[in-house]
């Protein structure tokens, strides 16, 4: 796994990017909800 993610630097940071548009949007569609919850 090691040698892979070295040998293709970029794959590797799309896919984490990746993992973070996906955390960020779960996480403010979370906010949104606690929010219309408040008013």
């Amino acid at each position: 796994m090691q040698s892979v993610s070295a040998m293709h630097p970029r794959l590797n940071f799309k896919s984490r990017l990746a993992n973070f548009l996906k955390f960020t949007s779960s996480f403010g569609a979370l906010q949104i909800l606690a929010i219309q919850r408040r008013l």
